[in-house]
């Protein structure tokens, strides 16, 4: 052993955090290489730590060393855990900027920038998984310490690799590297550290997407225990094949849908900003576009964040549509981000309030009231609301009432000024489901929609009222009648003065049911298999005139 006492002094900056070594020549020429891209000349005249160590790390003696002023004692601090207490690289300095660290290594696919983190005890082989992923065109971020920087993002950290003489006979093609690599006998034998820039390419920071868990089992076992997490044991590499294949199988342009994006709505005057995963922007516009704002213009009243928290990368409105049982998770913010109005997590549909609209927060909550129903212009002017049970036909009766002139002004959904009374125009999708959907299946090859199951009716497509009816929503004005659409056996008309009762979402002090319905109520039983067509001459007839 080399017993020179000759010092040593080199700088190694991490990621903005400057480290001062003051070591033995053999130390100082095992940390050069160990942490060669950290080397610096010394830019600080006072680095972040200075670090004393006494003894040689590369012998076989406990070696002792004192960093900023606090004396510890570690015969084998090269081979720790990542903690607080690690001073190469300062995890403690970095944990204060909000930075984290893992016992872990971590890969990025070819062509993607998401990382796979491989999380396991101590060889469980997570170096072996990793070089069978390097090997089949992976990049490298980090072996055996896997850093994140605030975002959680992990960064690249080039320390080599360890690579153990058993690993090494079943990977050949690494034969030429390992023969130039230094070896160090450790606990397990004797291993090689090589640089993955030998042999493969550096990747740069990556979102955490994907984590392999590995266990050390009798027997082979591969398996999914979410959409993002796999469990691998048994006879490594054989298993690190399957994984390597299956990750990215079947998901759609992930190079960046796992990124948030912030958009800016206006809702009926509300300024709400809306994050979502990139993955989610499309279906946002799909069912919000309407109002959806060019630029963001002032302070904004609601801060929305929606996420399919199970799988980012599926989407909030694909898991939503899909009904696959995955995680969502929905936190509503005040503008300024001071107060927490709402943070929930689900996995079905349920009558809880949507936070888009936000009709269940200030300022609309103390504005609007809402009901579900359809609300039309007839070709006359006048403005009534259908409403009625699920499935009674509200939707296809209000678009034969625009085929006959009329003029859509909110469908599902009847959002209404509580001090004026005036109906509102709210666009949303039309939903399309068995009679109606068969009858329109060639627009809908050309027109942009989206799909979901009802457990009632089955298939139920979802398309823009400005595909179907080729213009936007109307304004409306105050109802001028109300009409409740009911089953019965044969087609029958009933007028009334008298107000009907409907359920209503709202929260103002001054609302008043009585300001917005007015008197007239017309009820019109429509038997099963009624033309919509047959339906809307009926109403007219009765709201218009012959």
């Amino acid at each position: 052993m080399n017993t020179s006492t000759s010092t040593t002094e080199l700088v190694l900056d991490f990621w903005g955090v400057e480290v001062a070594v003051v070591c033995s020549a053999p130390t100082a020429e095992h940390l050069r290489f160990y942490f060669a891209d950290y080397e610096v000349a010394r830019q600080l005249p006072c680095p972040a730590y200075s670090l004393v160590i006494r003894g040689d790390v590369t012998g076989d003696r406990p070696v002792t060393y004192q960093c900023s002023g606090s004396d510890r004692r570690d015969a084998e601090w090269r081979d720790m855990e990542p903690s607080a207490d690690t001073v190469l690289p300062p995890l403690g300095a970095l944990a204060q900027r909000g930075w984290a660290a893992l016992h872990a290594s971590a890969l990025v696919p070819p062509a993607q920038n998401r990382a796979l983190v491989i999380v396991g005890d101590s060889t469980a082989g997570k170096s072996t998984l990793a070089l069978e992923l390097l090997h089949r065109g992976w990049g490298f971020l980090s072996d055996d310490t896997t850093i994140l920087d605030s975002a959680r993002n992990i960064v690249p950290f080039t320390r080599p690799i360890g690579v153990r003489e058993r690993t090494a006979q079943s990977f050949p093609w690494l034969a030429d590297v390992l023969r130039k690599a230094p070896a160090f006998t450790t606990p397990t034998g004797i291993t090689r550290m090589v640089r993955a820039a030998a042999f493969a390419d550096i990747a740069a920071a990556a979102p955490w997407y994907w984590t392999a868990i590995l266990r050390r089992a009798g027997e082979r076992d591969f398996r999914r225990q979410t959409p993002q997490t796999f469990e691998l044991s048994g006879d490594l590499p054989a298993d690190v094949v399957a994984l390597a294949d299956q990750p990215g199988a079947g998901d759609r342009g992930m190079t960046s849908s796992a990124s948030w994006v912030t958009l800016p709505f206006d809702f009926f005057g509300a300024k709400v900003r809306v994050r979502v995963r990139h993955a989610d922007v499309e279906d946002l516009r799909f069912f919000y576009g309407h109002f959806m704002e060019e630029d963001e213009c002032g302070a904004a009243d609601l801060d929305v964040e929606l996420e399919c928290s199970d799988w980012p990368v599926r989407g909030f409105f694909a898991s939503l549509l899909a009904k696959d049982g995955l995680r969502k998770t929905i936190r509503v913010r005040s503008g300024d981000g001071s107060t927490l109005l709402d943070d929930r997590t689900f996995t079905d549909w349920s009558d809880d309030p949507s936070p888009l609209p936000p009709f269940a927060y200030a300022p609309l909550v103390n504005r609007l009231a809402v009901t579900p129903a359809a609300v039309v212009r007839t070709p006359r002017g006048r403005v009534i609301m259908l409403t009625g049970p699920h499935y009674v036909g509200k939707t296809a009766t209000a678009l034969a009432i625009c085929d006959c002139g009329g003029q859509l002004v909110s469908d599902s959904t009847a959002v209404f000024d509580v001090d004026s009374g005036r109906a509102l125009a709210f666009e949303s999708p039309l939903g399309f489901r068995r009679a109606s959907l068969l009858t329109r299946t060639e627009m809908l090859d050309e027109t942009d929609h989206r799909l979901t199951v009802s457990p009632d009716t089955g298939l139920v497509v979802l398309v823009s009222p400005r595909h179907v009816l080729g213009k936007r929503n109307t304004d409306g004005a105050a109802l001028h009648a109300v009409v409740a659409l009911r089953w019965g056996e044969r087609v029958t008309v009933t007028v009334t003065e008298k107000r009907l009762r409907v359920p209503w979402f709202s929260r103002a002090e001054s609302f008043d049911p009585t300001r917005i319905l007015p008197t007239r109520t017309i009820t019109v039983s429509t038997p099963a298999g009624s033309r919509p067509a047959d339906i809307a001459s009926t109403i007219l007839e009765a709201i218009d005139g012959p």
